[in-house]
């Protein structure tokens, strides 16, 4: 997408006119680019940070109208998922909280969780290596090591009949 593309599909954003899907998600992740970069920048960068947020939250708001949900982004092991069914449901367990879960202004768990002020009015939105970053280590808590880690911590899995295993 070239910067005229941009622009041009900015400005029909901004006039209500109707963007392909293609172009609403093209401008989702480089409205984010921006978004994480102006946050950067810090109080320089407040004005342009507040624009970006709200042309991201018009964006997000279409595609959600379209059904057109962000991607879900997994661990690294997914392989492991057939021969280790905890890490499975580990793993989509923390991938159906952090794709239902959003609070008022639109932030996500993991964002809320990496940022230096959680309690900021804008969060940066994390990337995409550090969401599976994140979706690793919570697949690895179901992990046999994982679960070892847990009882170590008197933390108890909860089985049908009563008993705990590591």
């Amino acid at each position: 997408m070239t910067r005229e593309d941009v622009d041009r599909h900015l400005e029909r954003l901004i006039n209500e006119a109707y963007i392909e899907t293609v172009h609403l998600e093209e401008l989702r992740s480089l409205l984010s680019n921006l978004l994480h970069w102006l946050f950067k920048l810090g109080t320089a960068g407040t004005i342009l940070r507040y624009w970006a947020h709200s042309r991201l939250r018009e964006v997000d708001a279409l595609l959600r109208v379209r059904e057109v949900e962000a991607e879900t982004l997994y661990g690294a092991k997914t392989y492991r998922w057939g021969s280790h069914a905890e890490e499975r449901r580990f793993a989509e367990a923390w991938a159906e909280c952090t794709s239902k879960y959003q609070d008022a202004r639109g932030h996500h768990h993991i964002d809320k969780l990496m940022a230096e002020d959680p309690n900021d009015l804008y969060v940066s939105p994390v990337s995409d290596e550090a969401r599976v970053a994140a979706a690793t280590a919570i697949q690895w808590l179901g992990s046999p090591v994982g679960q070892s880690f847990l009882y170590k911590l008197n933390y108890r899995k909860e089985t049908p009949n009563g008993t705990d295993s590591p």
